[in-house]
């Protein structure tokens, strides 16, 4: 290593004091009435479907990766989530987290 040191990303704060990330969270695209695929890294057995928006609620199912998904209601702030109702292939309703840690679960289709 030559003695360069990285630092995190930074943006001078505008003149009006609102801070604006250097690297902000994309949008995913998801809308009311359009398809969301289940996107799982790896690390993840299956995406949680609640009967409400918020970690609270009751898990009323589990969805594996490649599970379609009609988006319903949404989105929902929550526990630090972004929340969005669902419907299954088989008429299950439930709500979803879009991203969990850094992972997007929720992709537009």
């Amino acid at each position: 290593m030559d003695g360069a040191r990285s630092f995190p990303a930074w943006t001078q704060p505008p003149a009006d004091g609102e801070f604006t990330p250097a690297n902000p969270v994309v949008s995913s695209g998801l809308a009311v009435g359009e398809m969301a695929l289940v996107t799982l890294p790896d690390t993840m057995e299956a995406l949680r479907l609640r009967n409400g928006a918020g970690l609270d609620f009751d898990i009323v199912l589990l969805l594996p990766t490649g599970t379609l998904l009609r988006v319903v209601d949404g989105p929902v702030e929550a526990d630090d989530f972004t929340w969005w109702q669902v419907r299954t292939p088989e008429g299950n309703v439930g709500w979803a987290a879009e991203v969990i840690g850094s992972a997007r679960v929720l992709t537009k289709q």
